[in-house]
This record gives C-alpha cells, structure tokens and sequence, in this order.
C-alpha cells in the first residue's frame, strides 16, 4: 500500500503522489461509473496538463468524448468518495485493489 502511494526507491511514476504533486488538478465527475448515486460518488483526478494534453478537441461530439482519457494512475486517479453522517469520505485509496498476484501460465 505504501508504494501504491509514495512509489518505491525514488520512483514515483503510476504512484498517487505522481498525479497528485503536478498541480493544478481537473476534477471530473466519472459519469462512467456503475456505483455513483446519492451516497457514492466517483471522480477522476488529472493533473491539468494531462488533461489537457489527452482530452478531445472541444469540437468532438460528445458520444465520442468519453471519460477516462488516457492511463488510470499514469494520467489520472480514479477516486470514490461515500457520504457519511460527518461529510464526504474518501472510500478508497484512490484506485488501490490491494494485492494481485501474477497469473500463473504454462
């Protein structure tokens, strides 16, 4: 979990702090998502300049503009958030799905 998020060995590239540290940050509603409703929300967090440098021209038919542009934690950070009784909380690490272990083949 911790190199998920700080990257290991002074690498922080496809890391939270990677997209995170090169503000300004764009953050858009995930329309895509399955699980938003009044209690859930996701977003996703670019940094702008990956925003900019990866989204449509602004011309691009919105059927064809879809979100996500670009890498999930390269380019953005997909985040859920859940309401509580105290606010809105951050209901995940930002994308973490925990330990996955390589696929055995052969």
């Amino acid at each position: 979990m911790r190199a998920w998020l700080w990257g290991a060995r002074g690498e922080t590239r496809g890391t939270v702090v990677n997209v995170l540290a090169r503000p300004p940050l764009c953050v858009l509603d995930d329309a895509t998502a399955a699980t938003n409703s009044d209690t859930v929300r996701n977003v996703l967090v670019y940094p702008q300049t990956e925003h900019d440098r990866l989204a449509p021209p602004p011309t691009t038919p919105l059927a064809e503009a879809r979100i996500p542009y670009g890498t999930e934690m390269r380019d953005y950070l997909s985040c859920r958030f859940e309401q509580t009784a105290s606010g809105w909380k951050l209901a995940d690490l930002c994308g973490y799905r925990g330990f996955q272990p390589a696929p055995v083949t052969g």
